[in-house]
C-alpha cells in the first residue's frame, strides 16, 4: 500500500490509500484504453481501404474493356469485367463486415473502461485523470 498526499485545491492536504486492487484498476484502464486506440486506428486504415475498393467499383462500372487488371497479392491479372465487378464487391462486404467486428470490440472495451473509470473515480475523484486527451 502508498500513500499519496497532495495539496489540491485551496490548502487542502488529502491522503489518498493506493490499494493493490486501485492499482491494477489503474493498469487495466490502460491496457484497454491502449487497446481501443489500436482498434481505433484498424478501424480507419479498413475504412480507407473500403473507400479505395469503391472508388475501383465506381471506375469498373465505367469500364468498357473486356477484361481488366485485377490486383492479386503482389501481382495483376486479366480477369473479365463482371468477375472483377464480383471480386471487388465481394472485398467491399469483408471489409464491412471486419470494421463492424472492430466496432462491436470497441463497444465492449469502452463499456468495460466506463465501470472502471466509475469505480476509479468514486475513489480518487479529481485526484486521477482518466480522460482521453
Amino acid at each position: 500500500m502508498s500513500k499519496t498526499k497532495s495539496n489540491f485545491g485551496e490548502g487542502k492536504d488529502l491522503d489518498i490509500q493506493i490499494t493493490l486492487q486501485d492499482q491494477q484498476r489503474i493498469n487495466q484502464f490502460a491496457k484497454l484504453n491502449a487497446k481501443k486506440d489500436d482498434l481505433k486506428a484498424e478501424i480507419k486504415a479498413k475504412q480507407a481501404v473500403s473507400r479505395n475498393l469503391e472508388y475501383a467499383s465506381e471506375e469498373l462500372e465505367l469500364c468498357t474493356d473486356e477484361k481488366v487488371a485485377f490486383s492479386m497479392g503482389e501481382c495483376f491479372l486479366y480477369r473479365p469485367l463482371d468477375e472483377a465487378m464480383e471480386a471487388v464487391q465481394e472485398r467491399i462486404k469483408q471489409r464491412k463486415e471486419e470494421i463492424k467486428e472492430i466496432e462491436a470490440k470497441q463497444k465492449l472495451l469502452t463499456d468495460e473502461m466506463s465501470v472502471l473509470k466509475r469505480q476509479l473515480y468514486a475513489k480518487f475523484g479529481d485526484q486521477i485523470n482518466l480522460e482521453e486527451e
